[in-house]
């Protein structure tokens, strides 16, 4: 059983009963992380990153309530809400691994399995059930689709029975919800998948354990027209490391609040993350290869700063007579520093 100081973790681990996603990493997982040459299983690896990504996204999660004045407005049973979606975001990826073969395997959909799971553990709140169920889409799709349109979907279509159901009870009381309350439950599933893809930005070096691609100093022509378009750069574009790399970045894009994205520019995410690319195929390429790289990455870095995110982000909504941005401050900070999570 996972063992933590704070009374709100300790209440919601009560509920939830989640040790297959929280369980307490072992010596050899802290030794590991320490960067010592400790042997583990891609299965240990897998959930060692599980573990810490868990917690760093809800760490996320609780600075954006605190720096995006959208999320301020919310009401603080709302934003407890959205940190039970937060911590349990991953939730069907619980339902992937086999501790005993130390084999892991992605399901087609962990948002599906992930929003069925809370479901049976008595979990009600849109809040938390929405978010988990559509934070790794690209759209809205299973709650906002017509009924025709959802079986249309390979994601739905290829999962069992228990899932669907589930989709449908969410889908029902979502269309039941006011305006008002749906207003929630979209900044919500922002929320979710802002702090989800800050946080892997933040891990790009446990991520890169698991990544083998060619280590060649090239940008593949496809992957640079997706990028400089805005666009996502898709798994199937890329062919190299420098491919990866630009996958990465071109998230900057798709971020559902300006918190968020000014973050990435101030803390230099993005340009962390580039080095270390150059580091690890930097001895692959000759200093004549690596510095046309640079100047490529380089002129796409400056083309993600200057980009117009108010394309993307939410439309703000005038707040309604919710917590003050003083009493929601007082309450994170609470939460996240004097309960030390």
């Amino acid at each position: 059983m996972f063992f933590t100081q704070n009374p709100y973790l300790k209440a919601l681990y009560a509920v939830y009963k989640t040790p297959q996603v929280l369980a307490v990493p072992s010596e050899k997982w802290r030794l590991h992380d320490q960067g010592a040459d400790v042997p583990l299983s891609t299965y240990e690896k897998w959930m060692h990153h599980k573990y810490l990504h868990t917690f760093q996204v809800l760490r996320e999660g609780a600075v954006l309530i605190n720096k995006e004045p959208l999320l301020q407005t919310a009401p603080r049973s709302v934003q407890k809400q959205w940190m039970d979606a937060l911590l349990l975001h991953d939730y069907g990826r619980a339902f992937e691994v086999s501790p005993q073969k130390e084999t892991y395997a992605f399901s087609f959909c962990h948002g599906i399995t992930g929003a069925q799971k809370a479901l049976e553990l008595g979990e009600t709140s849109l809040n938390v059930l929405v978010p988990i169920l559509v934070h790794d889409q690209m759209d809205n799709a299973f709650v906002e689709a017509s009924d025709e349109q959802l079986e249309q979907i390979e994601k739905f279509r290829c999962q069992p029975p228990e899932e669907k159901q589930a989709v449908y009870i969410i889908r029902k009381a979502y269309r039941a919800t006011s305006a008002a309350d749906k207003k929630w439950i979209r900044y919500g599933i922002g929320l979710v998948r802002d702090a989800d893809t800050l946080s892997n930005l933040r891990e790009y070096r446990r991520m890169l354990r698991f990544l083998e691609k060619e280590p060649v100093a090239e940008i593949s022509p496809r992957v640079k027209e997706e990028i400089l378009s805005d666009d996502y750069v898709k798994v199937e574009y890329v062919k190299t490391w420098p491919d990866k790399c630009c996958m990465y970045l071109s998230w900057a894009y798709h971020f559902n609040f300006p918190a968020t994205f000014h973050e990435v520019l101030q803390a230099q995410i993005l340009e962390h993350f580039c080095e270390d690319v150059y580091g690890k195929i930097e001895t692959a390429n000759t200093p004549a290869q690596m510095e046309r790289l640079r100047r490529e990455i380089d002129s796409i870095l400056n083309h993600i700063r200057a980009f117009d995110a108010s394309k993307r982000f939410m439309v703000p909504v005038l707040p309604e007579n919710r917590s003050t941005p003083s009493s929601v401050r007082t309450y994170l900070q609470s939460y996240l520093f004097q309960n030390k999570v």
